[in-house]
């Protein structure tokens, strides 16, 4: 077990799904309560909303995720590092389209 402390791969995945956790974990408790003040929307309902998105979400980026690795490794094997190096550079892609859904007034969006 020692000698994975001494992988950078490895503690860069961990470290990175550590804070991705942390930051699914903060959004689960803190976005339901942003579309209740934004959007005027009741407690179960702002949590259901927030519910599907998070799933639908997760379910569509994970399959075109794997989906996109096997297209570039054209049937190859895609190492971690290549693996964890598609994910960071499509979160990044994605940040602006949180940006926008945050910050933008409630009709924009």
């Amino acid at each position: 077990p020692l000698r994975l402390l001494r992988q950078p791969v490895y503690l860069c995945l961990c470290l990175g799904y550590a804070a991705y956790s942390a930051t699914i974990g903060g959004m689960a408790i803190y976005a339901p309560q942003f579309l209740q003040y934004v959007y005027n929307l009741q407690q179960d309902s702002a949590a259901m909303s927030f519910s599907v998105i998070m799933s639908v979400t997760g379910l569509v980026g994970s399959a075109l995720g794997g989906f996109l690795l096997e297209r570039i490794k054209a049937g190859e094997t895609a190492t971690a590092s290549e693996a964890a190096k598609l994910g960071a550079v499509l979160m990044l892609a994605a940040l602006p389209t949180c940006e926008l859904a945050f910050f933008l007034p409630p009709g924009d969006v």
